[in-house]
């Protein structure tokens, strides 16, 4: 078992949400995880509902050295991706408090290895019978890997088998509790399958699963109206990335007809819904950026042809009239938009320059190739931060990188806003300039003193063999104030394992002035990880942070609550066996019942814990 990684409870926790994780407690303390098995790195179970009735979930965990890389949970014959939920949860509880329960089993190419190829097709055909979501997942592989890595061709997807399954995803009772966010989160399961093929630089396959969900999901929305909005958040989901795509695929007409048209049915969706501003915004933001003047013709008189249609039906709509015109208003913009690369250069540049539109100009100018008339432009026009980012990619579109870095860093006068460190930091790295790269983001760094920053300094500082004097300068800043940085310096000492550094931080900030503000500032999360960490070397300093923590939640009341409460607690009592005062134990489990004696709940969730 030495090539499975260290699961503590803090990295569930991270994994599924603290809900779940409470929610898994209960499954171990109900004894509710059964038929454990390790398979080099993947670990399976049953969970056995511990709350109403239902089938049992067969969970699975897959790793890699540094942690968990997938995870699928499912139900019966109603397989459905609970990757996050607290059936995961309950299974990587299970290897953490007792790896000796799983059973071992030999790796599967090996057991696979003793079958002949008829029967292992026949495996197959009956897997796909019962679990229709395997179909997908299977043409997915097939399409992606080809039939060998030598002859390596590219397959288009089974586009009626995608139809076919997203289509199925509404034959059920939509309106019953819960179908939305099952049909959501199933569509999403496929569409990860989009997003392999896109990150495998198949765009045209990525594309056609994205708008097959997408428009199989608008051609039965009107009928069940998501009042939840789930499944408006899979077709934003869908557009976001069609958008990408769009960009990527430059000479297949053909595949960038459709996402345009796709795009299209979406805008539409959400402009008769009233919804996304943003969206469409950046919908018609997209397609006049990546469309060509041809495509943006066919998409204009796809529009024009739309509205046909619906003015017969006009008369039958009264209200609502202001909300109409606003749609009209956006339609009418976004035509003249399309159409205006037929308009003279005066006319265009007079019109977008009265509406402040400095992206449209600058783009109009670049098609020219005025790269100084358009650089003037931005000078005189540009306000704000957003703005310029904005600008700025189109010029990179229109292939002035050089240009687009000069005018992001130098626009304000060397004063740069986070979204301009954000850009010209991704936009070194893309450039393989990992000097200037590092100076954005220890400007970032300076900026937001977050982990998260901290790691992208460390990823540009180490090949350049810096990182070490930079790591010394920011501790050395940080220190100057622990106790505004000590969520920083905290979550560096944890990274360092220097456990009694993050102890005495911790402490450091509960005893400042600043104390009121100790879990806001510091967060119940990293305080919990801190004590995580401390199980080991300090047991009485976790100690002395869980047994508060747990005093805390059952003064919150409430059974989730009190769970919470037994899990620490559980925590507690390990700790104090390994220092060899159990008598300590006793006593103070003794006296937390009696005080709580009046609170039912908390006893039942204390016994089930075997507390």
């Amino acid at each position: 078992m030495s090539n499975m990684p260290r699961i503590i409870e803090q990295s569930v926790r991270a994994y599924v949400g603290g809900e779940n994780l409470q929610r898994g407690w209960l499954y171990i303390n109900n004894n509710a995880v059964s038929e454990r098995y390790r398979r080099d790195r993947t670990l399976k179970a049953r969970c056995k509902e511990v709350q109403g009735e239902g089938e049992d979930k067969f969970c699975l965990v897959t790793f890699d050295a540094k942690g968990i890389t997938n995870s699928y949970c499912t139900a019966g014959e109603t397989g459905s991706d609970e990757g996050h939920c607290e059936h995961i949860a309950a299974l990587l509880l299970a290897w953490m408090e007792q790896p000796e329960t799983f059973t071992e089993q030999e790796p599967l190419q090996e057991t696979l290895g003793y079958y002949e190829k008829s029967d292992l097709i026949g495996f197959l055909r009956q897997l796909v019978l019962f679990q229709p979501a395997l179909e997908v997942q299977l043409d997915a592989l097939l399409a992606a890997t080809g039939p060998s890595a030598v002859q390596k061709k590219r397959v288009t997807v089974n586009r009626e088998l995608y139809q076919r399954q997203v289509a199925h995803l509404f034959d059920r009772d939509v309106h019953a509790w819960g179908a939305y966010y099952e049909i959501a989160k199933e569509a999403l399961l496929i569409k990860e399958v989009g997003d392999d093929f896109f990150e495998q630089d198949d765009c045209a396959n990525a594309a056609a699963i994205y708008t097959i969900i997408a428009t199989t999901i608008i051609d039965n929305y009107y009928q069940s109206l998501d009042a939840t909005d789930k499944l408006s958040g899979v077709i934003r989901a869908c557009a976001e990335d069609l958008i990408k795509c769009l960009a990527e695929v430059r000479d297949d007409k053909e595949v960038r007809a459709e996402i345009l048209k796709a795009l299209l049915a979406i805008y539409e969706l959400f402009l008769s819904f009233g919804w996304g501003d943003v969206l469409v915004e950046d919908i018609s933001k997209g397609v006049l950026r990546l469309a060509t003047t041809e495509e943006k013709q066919v998409v204009a008189k796809w529009i024009r042809e739309q509205e046909v249609g619906q003015e017969d039906d006009e008369e039958d709509d009264e209200g609502y009239e202001d909300e109409e015109d606003e749609d009209y208003e956006n339609v009418d913009d976004f035509l003249f938009d399309l159409e205006a690369d037929q308009l003279d250069d005066e006319t265009y540049l007079r019109h977008y320059r009265e509406l402040k539109r400095t992206d449209m100009v600058v783009d109009r100018l670049l098609k020219r190739g005025h790269v100084d008339e358009a650089l003037k432009e931005v000078a005189s026009t540009i306000q704000y931060e957003q703005d310029l980012i904005e600008v700025a990619d189109v010029f990179i579109l229109h292939k002035y990188d050089a240009e687009a870095e000069r005018l992001v860093r130098e626009h304000f006068k060397g004063l740069k806003g986070d979204r301009t460190l954000e850009w010209l930091k991704d936009y070194y790295d893309e450039h393989n300039d990992m000097q200037s790269a590092l100076q954005m983001a220890g400007e970032l760094l300076s900026k937001q003193k977050t982990f998260e920053n901290y790691e992208e300094a460390r990823r540009f500082a180490e090949p350049l063999g810096r990182w070490d004097t930079l790591k010394r300068d920011l501790l050395e800043t940080l220190n100057k104030d622990k106790v505004r940085n000590a969520k920083l310096l905290i979550q560096v000492a944890l990274d360092d394992e220097r456990i009694d550094d993050a102890l005495d931080l911790l402490n450091l900030v509960r005893s400042s002035k600043s104390s009121n503000d100790y879990l806001y500032g510091i967060g119940l999360d990293l305080e919990l990880q801190v004590a995580e960490a401390a199980e080991g070397p300090r047991p009485r300093a976790a100690i002395e942070i869980y047994v508060p923590r747990a005093e805390a939640w059952i003064d919150l009341r409430g059974r989730d609550n009190y769970a919470a409460a037994a899990r620490l607690l559980t925590r507690v009592r390990g700790l104090y066996d390994k220092t060899g005062e159990r008598n300590v134990w006793m006593e103070y489990i003794a006296a937390l019942k009696e005080k709580n004696r009046r609170l039912p709940a908390l006893q039942d969730e204390l016994r089930k814990a075997k507390l």
